[in-house]
């Protein structure tokens, strides 16, 4: 269910393909089982082929966030979610896979390695909105605790209609998806200003209309737990449904529709 206690609280188009082959790999201690870890060795090389194709490079504050909060792990799954917005791979086929074991820190501890080569045919998407859209989104933190509010700035150079998802990838593919923007509290969403925030601002009491409280998921027994919040940026207006199942039913949605643009910021939860 949607974590907000409050309940208001690049992408379209034609496409060019290219074939491309690289290598992924994955390293632990044999924290997880040899599968798990040839597993995240073939997202990571799936990452690499869309940066290869479409320039992808992941933002340093979420590379340093999930770094600092859950690992190697977690960053590829953020990069390959990141890059499905501006492409996608309609083809793949494992070349190689190898397994070894490596020495850590000069001692007799070993490093467990997963080595996948893959081709992946890639393809990238066009007819965007145009550069002269530009958005700069900025959460109040990165890390909260539970009752904690969230509180997010939006800047932009021109009006557009603006819907925001909240993704909860530890839900176990059922039900992550859930639109936090527009509400029944907050109904329009196409925004016109340069600077616009969340929760809305009264413009006659100058206080939030609502407040964005955090909540620690009770199906997790992690010391903490990342979520994202999904931004949808377009031109027009465009029916969403208020949830979706998984993340890709949401994908599939946008992108067929031309003039939109995707952004996400992620954002953890400590117990």
């Amino acid at each position: 269910m949607n974590k907000f206690l409050i309940i208001l609280f690049i992408i379209t188009g034609s496409a060019f393909a290219e074939i491309v082959t690289v290598t992924g790999e994955h390293r632990h201690l044999r924290d997880i089982s040899i599968k798990e870890g040839c597993d995240w060795a073939k997202k990571d090389a799936l990452s690499k082929a869309k940066e290869k194709v479409l320039g992808l490079k992941i933002f340093s504050e979420e590379n340093e966030m999930c770094n600092a909060v859950d690992g190697k792990s977690n960053c590829v799954r953020n990069q390959l979610f990141l890059s499905e917005t501006l492409g996608h791979i309609t083809a793949v086929d494992v070349i190689k896979s190898e397994e070894s074991e490596e020495k850590f820190d000069n001692s007799e501890n070993k490093i467990y390695v997963c080595r996948i080569t893959i081709k992946a045919n890639v393809e990238k998407r066009s007819n965007t909105l145009d550069a002269s859209y530009d958005f700069g989104i900025a959460l109040n933190s990165l890390a909260f605790r539970e009752e904690e509010e969230l509180e997010i700035d939006i800047n932009l150079t021109k009006p557009v209609f603006l819907n925001i998802f909240q993704w909860l990838p530890y839900e176990n593919k059922d039900d992550q998806i859930y639109k936090i923007f527009p509400n029944e509290i907050e109904k329009n969403n196409y925004i016109e200003k340069n600077k616009f925030e969340l929760p809305i601002i009264d413009k006659f009491t100058q206080k939030r209309k609502a407040k964005y409280l955090i909540e620690f998921p009770k199906n997790v027994n992690n010391e903490r737990v990342d979520e994202y919040l999904i931004f949808i940026f377009s031109k027009g207006k465009i029916d969403f449904f208020d949830n979706y199942l998984i993340r890709e039913d949401l994908i599939k949605k946008f992108m067929g529709e031309k003039e939109v643009k995707l952004l996400y910021k992620g954002y953890t939860i400590i117990k």
